[in-house]
């Protein structure tokens, strides 16, 4: 995945923090889901800025916030899958 993809995916989950903090009361916890076409390993280097970013918000994973991330392993033809895997758990 190009920085450019990844980039624009922090800055996706940045502004639905941003959207659900305008309208979730301050007491409810908000879960995030994250696909990606590559390993845990590969996406790692932009993960510290966004939970900062969060953090500067006041989301805090386990106490406001539930990121749920699922990884294809750089194999495209899993994406459905791990969709579908996380959209029911999300939805649980």
């Amino acid at each position: 995945m190009s920085r450019r993809v990844l980039l624009l995916m922090i800055a996706t989950a940045i502004a639905y923090a941003l959207l659900f903090q305008r309208v979730h009361p301050a007491n409810d916890v908000v879960r995030v889901g994250y696909l990606d076409p590559e390993s845990r390993a590969l996406a790692r280097w932009g993960w510290p800025a966004f939970w900062k970013r969060m953090r500067e918000l006041g989301w805090i994973e386990g106490t406001n916030l539930i990121v749920e991330a699922r990884f294809a392993d750089g194999h495209i033809e899993r994406l459905p899958a791990l969709a579908q895997e996380l959209i029911s758990e999300m939805c649980m």
